[in-house]
């Protein structure tokens, strides 16, 4: 910093509001810089590392929520205190994010001017311990001391009580810094304090600081804010150069390690991670609430729930986001349910709810309905902005079934159901369901056996572009022959086999098909681009970059014939981990589409996160387009939008002439379907080999 004087940074949308924040604070010592840009808010706050940051939950492009998550998730900033300024308490991601709000000191509008004014001067005041405590032993050091995730740091004065906190103390503690200074540090240490007076003096810790030696202590316990006991290892080092301090107590937490932790999880009846209750407590509550249905003659739903997505969060993100996604969507779902509801975690990403005491059995379905909703919403989790949803199976007692086991299986195959027509919905279970259920485990089965016997074969369907009468790429589809069933589109299999974990492997297989066939006949198509699907499990594999070139070699071609198509449904997170495989990949030359566009959670920002070139409309809006007229604004919704943003659209599946009519009037740039102009498309495909016709 180039001034001597701690930092203060305002960050507001409106440059008034900046002004009355610095009347407000007028006469503090410190200096005061101003922002208004939300994506600058992060490097500046890097650079100047501010005493506090007073941010505005109203920004553009970004809202403070988004920038708040992104604050408190990165280690070079989450140490920096921020006063959190809402325009009221009715805020919707204020109950969103409560989780988040909770870390911060939050003054909704209009301010109280002298709470304001005295947060900010108890920030300043704290700052001068956050420098000292970067001063001691090198810089390196001590950045960790400050801005360390896993080690808290309380400073302690002569009488014993807490005058900083960093970071990762309020984590550990699950407390504000705010509320830790003034405290005695006897409040957090393992022995209960029975006198009203402190006793300070006479503690084994406070001895240290009258010599010059660091008392460790491998194993303790602490008490957090909550009442949780805190298993720790800690150090308490004397300090003689940080003013009124005379200890600084260092502690971290202790970590069992996860193969003890599984043990312990199946011995348990309370999950470790979400505090519900486990798949071992599920029985106990379900026959609870029939043999209450039996005396009263009611009724009573089983929902399980079923997180969307989830595989690929947890291969792109890492376990760690992804426990913290599910502890999240435990709390969600436990706000929605009423107090003689239960819901338990049955493994992984499933989730059981039993209600009791239904009006009318469909009554389950208003509660399923609004656990999809919330679970639709964003997540925001250590600096990712993550999308998921869920697929819900509904079983009623005693209509589905009038035990534990037949409940759960009934609800299963009700929720494997929903997964089939499409996800983020709910089905109820009937007798049908149990056929549905083994007919997909055969086509699994069968998915095995048709990788080895030769099954699958691609389709190239032509993308013209009709104002010109050319074909511009060919879009590669996979289909299977199946030996019983006929030819099945991919949207009838792709879905089993991702699921049952072989999804890469057709992938490749499309791949190294296409480089074969091109190879074979790629002399007779001048010009010939591809439009190749991708999943995205693929992109968390090893070297997937060196081996799609070599595919695209193989094949005669470049990296810039290749249009690469990744699903709306793949945008599930800020910062994904398989970003920089899409920039190694924009870097050779390779482009991308936005497949399915308009059906996933993906937001503008995450879209113009990426280096799309096209934009590929879902094909539900233009089935249903001359029929509907709200999916016809959509459609015209998405090509202005796209164009505005310099994208192309492509519109496949376009059946009749009318819908051509209607996409040509638009200004969609590529079309494709049995509806494109018959005498075109025959003049056009005569050119070409009859693989590609």
């Amino acid at each position: 910093m180039t001034s001597t004087l701690p930092v203060v940074l305002i960050v507001d949308q409106e440059s008034t509001e900046i002004g009355l924040a610095m009347e407000l604070l007028d006469g503090i010592e410190a200096t005061f810089k101003a922002c208004s840009n939300a994506a600058e808010v992060f490097q500046l706050t890097l650079e100047i590392q501010p005493a506090v940051v007073i941010l505005s939950s109203q920004l553009e492009l970004k809202d403070g929520y988004q920038v708040l998550n992104h604050l408190k998730s990165q280690n070079e900033t989450a140490h920096i205190p921020v006063i959190f300024v809402p325009a009221n308490f009715g805020e919707r991601q204020m109950k969103l994010h409560a989780d988040m709000i909770r870390r911060v000191e939050v003054l909704a509008k209009p301010v109280d001017e002298v709470r304001y004014r005295g947060l900010v001067e108890f920030y300043l005041q704290l700052y001068q311990y956050r420098v000292a405590i970067e001063a001691i032993g090198g810089e390196k050091k001590n950045r960790s001391l400050v801005e360390g995730r896993d080690e808290g740091v309380l400073v302690i004065d002569e009488a014993g009580k807490i005058c900083f906190a960093n970071g990762a103390a309020e984590r550990l503690l699950d407390t504000r810094v705010h509320a830790l200074c003034g405290q005695y540090i006897e409040t957090i240490l393992q022995d209960s304090a029975e006198r009203l007076m402190s006793s300070w003096k006479d503690h084994p810790i406070s001895k240290v600081t009258k010599t010059e030696q660091i008392l460790q202590v491998e194993s303790a316990k602490i008490w957090g804010a909550t009442g949780d006991v805190i298993d720790v290892k800690f150090a308490a080092i004397p300090v003689f150069h940080l003013p009124g301090a005379k200890l600084l107590f260092a502690f971290r937490r202790l970590k069992k390690s996860r193969e003890k932790k599984g043990k312990l999880s199946r011995l348990e009846s309370t999950d470790h991670l979400t505090g519900l209750p486990t798949r071992i407590r599920v029985d106990d509550y379900i026959s609870s609430a029939i043999q209450k249905a039996k005396l009263e003659n009611n009724h009573f739903a089983l929902l399980f729930i079923d997180l969307d997505h989830f595989k690929y969060i947890n291969e792109t993100l890492g376990h760690d986001l992804g426990d913290a996604l599910i502890k999240s969507v435990a709390q969600r779902v436990s706000q929605l349910l009423r107090k003689d509801d239960a819901v338990c975690r049955m493994e992984g990403d499933e989730f059981v709810v039993i209600l009791g005491e239904l009006d009318h059995p469909t009554h389950a379905g208003a509660v399923a309905k609004k656990v999809i909703d919330r679970l639709h919403e964003p997540f925001l989790v250590d600096g990712h902005e993550i999308f998921t949803g869920c697929s819900i199976g509904v079983a009623i007692y005693p209509s589905c079934g009038d035990d534990t086991d037949i409940l759960i299986k009934n609800a299963e195959a009700a929720v494997a159901r929903a997964k089939n027509l499409g996800r983020n919905n709910y089905q109820f279970y009937t007798v049908e369901m149990n056929k549905q259920r083994a007919d997909r485990m055969e086509l699994e089965l069968d998915l095995r056996r048709a990788l080895d016997s030769s099954q699958f074969k691609l389709e190239y369907h032509p993308l013209i572009n009709h104002e010109e009468s050319s074909i511009e790429a060919f879009e590669v589809r996979l289909v299977w022959e199946h030996p019983k069933r006929g030819l099945l589109e991919v949207d009838d299999f792709l879905p089993v086999a991702e699921d049952a974990g072989f999804g890469p492997d057709l992938y490749r297989w499309m791949w190294k098909r296409a480089s074969a066939e091109l190879s074979e006949h790629g002399k007779s198509l001048p010009g010939m681009k591809l439009c190749m699907p991708i999943s995205p499990s693929l992109f968390a594999q090893d070297n997937i970059v060196e081996w799609l070139l070599r595919q695209v070699e193989k094949a005669g071609l470049i990296p810039e014939d290749i249009l690469i198509q990744i699903p709306e449904s793949t945008l599930m997170a800020r910062g994904l981990s398989f970003s920089g495989v899409i920039t190694e990949l924009q870097k050779v030359g390779f482009q991308f589409v936005l497949d399915n566009f308009g059906t996933g959670h993906g937001s503008l920002e995450l879209i113009r996160s990426i280096p799309y070139s096209m934009i590929k409309i879902s094909e539900r809006f233009i089935d249903k387009m001359m029929e509907s007229k709200a999916d016809e604004l959509i459609v015209d919704g998405i090509i202005y939008l796209a164009h505005n943003l310099g994208f192309k659209v492509i519109a496949t599946g376009v059946k009749h002439a009318e819908q051509l009519s209607f996409l040509q009037s638009k200004g969609c740039d590529w079309v494709e379907g049995a509806g494109v102009d018959k005498d075109i498309a025959k003049a056009l495909l005569e050119k070409v080999p009859q693989r590609f016709r």
